[in-house]
């Protein structure tokens, strides 16, 4: 055999011995996947409901340690219902200017509302405050039917 020949059957062994070995880690690296037909996994879950338990205060009547009645019942079944008084307060407002372009009519009039500030126009809401009237020196505002006056700051 000839040098030549020697080299590339040495370069063959070892090729095939690298082979085999990159073939065993890579093969042992993946584990082999059974396939099992027809697996359906049945999961539920019913978290369990707590049942709210529900009572009533009443009043007392008779002294539990007495056994004397307090007070007669009331027979009288007519309630007057009383309409609630709206208890909002009127926000905190400041009327801070104007801001109009030269050529328009249309003006923007600067209100702030709660320490916070809105871009506002005649006609328009807003947090439940309708804007009436407004100049650069004074605005007219409504809220809850309730008429306000503030002066420019």
């Amino acid at each position: 055999m000839n040098k030549r020949t020697k080299t590339y059957l040495l370069l063959v062994a070892v090729v095939c011995v690298w082979g085999t070995i990159a073939y065993k880690f890579f093969s042992a690296s993946k584990p082999v996947v059974s396939l099992v037909e027809n697996q359906n996994p049945v999961m539920s879950f019913k978290p369990l409901a707590k049942k709210t338990d529900t009572f009533s205060i009443q009043e007392l009547r008779r002294d539990p340690f007495l056994g004397t009645i307090k007070k007669k019942p009331n027979t009288n079944h007519d309630r007057v219902i009383r309409k609630a008084k709206d208890s909002t307060p009127i926000p905190q407002m400041t009327y801070l200017g104007v801001l109009k372009k030269r050529k328009s009519k249309n003006h923007i009039f600067v209100l702030n509302i709660n320490k916070e500030q809105f871009l506002v126009k005649k006609g328009q809401t807003v947090e439940n405050i309708k804007i009436l009237q407004a100049d650069s020196r004074y605005m007219v505002v409504s809220f809850k039917e309730k008429t306000i006056t503030l002066p420019i700051q």
